[in-house]
């Protein structure tokens, strides 16, 4: 490609959107330790720009992730259509509550302290299941290991052996 393309997008735009976006939006009480930090590089410039996310950020942005994942595979012709954010309902979830944390418990919390049921559960159904656990099967095509429940790999959509 050639570096007048318009279409690349600098290195500092993508760490000045991401900067801005943990920076209004923080998920844990304030003094939680950072979790993970992103460098983003300019190859151009080598210019570096270091994002530190808080827990909860680290697993917003992962679910946030995984989410355009599914919409992009939803969009292929043998896809469902749906949006992998909103499940096709066309709505954002959870901005009544401005607060969400993600408590040391794993659990995610409302800005007032109470647990929110639903977004914990969501966000526990996504993790990778444990490959030991009864009824967990490992998808041939990526290797990804699944819950009893999925009927296709939660990674790359391939069908259960069997289904």
């Amino acid at each position: 490609m050639s570096e007048t393309n318009e279409t690349i997008i600098p290195a500092t735009a993508v760490a000045t959107a991401l900067q801005e976006l943990f920076a209004t939006y923080p998920t844990d009480p304030e003094g939680t330790a950072t979790a993970v930090v992103l460098t983003v590089t300019d190859p151009a410039t080598g210019a570096q720009h270091t994002i530190e996310l808080q827990p909860g950020q680290a697993s917003w942005l992962t679910g946030l992730t995984m989410d355009e994942v599914a919409t992009c595979r939803n969009a292929h012709s043998d896809g469902n259509g749906e949006c992998g954010h909103c499940g096709g309902s066309g709505k954002a979830g959870h901005l009544d509550d401005p607060d969400p944390y993600l408590g040391e418990d794993g659990l995610i919390y409302h800005g007032d302290g109470e647990v929110d049921v639903e977004a914990s559960a969501e966000m526990l159904a996504q993790e990778e299941p444990d490959p030991a656990a009864p009824g967990t099967w490992q998808c041939a095509e990526c290797e990804t290991y699944n819950g009893r429940e999925d009927l296709d790999c939660m990674v790359c959509g391939t069908l259960r052996p069997g289904e």
